[in-house]
């Protein structure tokens, strides 16, 4: 089972459970200390990374495009304009490094065979 004692969405749980089924080691919650920062300088954590593959994983909640979790009462964009500055940063920074990122949308329904084909696509 798994057991983090950071907050971690439904759909993480579900990819985390592939990633761990599929036989692979799995760091939740990884921060490199090279990597990338927020606008206020603070270092970003990738949801997953898979040292074997050196590859990461990111499942985008819907914060990253409705702000549900701040400022819901005031239809406040700051919380999404930051959310979407993390994903950005993230990207730049595992591409210019040359490590794999997968992003997964938390309504995508075939995440599993998504996160499996990447998986493979890995191993080639």
């Amino acid at each position: 089972p798994l057991c983090v004692s950071v907050r971690i969405s439904k759909r993480a749980r579900e990819v985390y459970a592939t990633l761990k089924d599929a036989g692979y080691q799995i760091e939740l919650e990884k921060q490199f200390s090279d990597g990338p920062k927020s606008e206020a300088g603070h270092g970003l954590f990738f949801d997953f990374w898979l040292p074997e593959f050196n590859a990461l994983v990111e499942v985008d909640g819907r914060q990253h495009e409705e702000g549900w979790w701040q400022h819901r009462q005031q239809g406040n964009n700051a919380a999404i304009q930051r959310a979407q500055y993390n994903d950005r940063e993230k990207d730049r920074w595992a591409h210019e490094r040359g490590i794999p990122l997968l992003r997964l949308h938390w309504r995508d329904t075939t995440f599993k065979e998504t996160v499996q084909q990447w998986l493979i696509s890995l191993q080639a």
